[in-house]
């Protein structure tokens, strides 16, 4: 009797062992490292961020959300980039696609939607989409209509880390490719439209284009 209680009591043991390694929340995968904000704590999904640009001078200035140009709605809808250290920029919140550890955090290369904090009234202008190519511009300009959080028609992003900081990716997400590697990502640039800087997906710099750079940024506790 006592020989069977042990072996049951060793399966019942396996079984948690087995299930605890499986489980996404208590093991996050080794190959990543966390992401931290300034203060050297681990980015975590329940808290809001600002996002500032880790490149000094002109090219510094936090990412906030403001209205396009012309474009009628009623809510701010874009994402823009202040012009120096000046002003703070808008909270937002990095969504994982899954769990990763306990306590929750944010990892390098995990597939993230990006969220601003936004007012009871504009919830549906807070999710930040890549939108259509601008050929004029060479350019797919980030605004925040459309896309539903967690789903595949959200626009999904990775951050690596960078010389300075880190970059943000825009990649395929994980419906379309759930293994994707990085160079099917794209770095996320800064770029000048009517005197302001947009946040967009953009390629190499050209005299004609003005002033674009691809995103350095640092996470600042908001």
């Amino acid at each position: 009797m006592t020989k069977c209680l042990l072996f049951l009591l060793s399966l019942c043991l396996l079984a948690f062992v087995g299930f605890s390694s499986t489980s996404p929340c208590q093991n996050p995968r080794n190959s990543n490292r966390e992401v931290f904000d300034t203060l050297g704590r681990g980015i975590n999904p329940r808290s809001n961020y600002r996002i500032a640009s880790s490149l000094g001078g002109v090219l510094s200035g936090h990412v906030y959300l403001g209205h396009i140009p012309n474009s009628g709605a009623s809510c701010p809808d874009g994402v823009f980039k202040y012009n120096s250290d000046g002003q703070r920029g808008t909270p937002l919140r990095f969504i994982e696609h899954s769990c990763r550890g306990q306590p929750p955090r944010i990892y390098e290369n995990q597939d993230i939607n990006i969220q601003f904090v936004g007012s009871r009234n504009c919830d549906n202008f807070i999710n930040w989409k890549v939108g259509e190519y601008n050929a004029t511009l060479e350019a797919s300009l980030f605004g925040t209509r459309g896309g539903t959080i967690g789903r595949a028609d959200s626009s999904w992003f990775k951050i690596v880390r960078a010389e300075r900081g880190y970059h943000l990716l825009n990649c395929p997400g994980p419906f379309v490719c759930p293994n994707c590697a990085l160079n099917q990502c794209r770095v996320v640039w800064v770029v000048v439209l009517d005197g302001r800087r947009r946040l967009a997906l953009a390629t190499r710099q050209t005299p004609s284009q003005g002033l674009r750079f691809p995103l350095s940024v640092y996470f600042v506790r908001a």
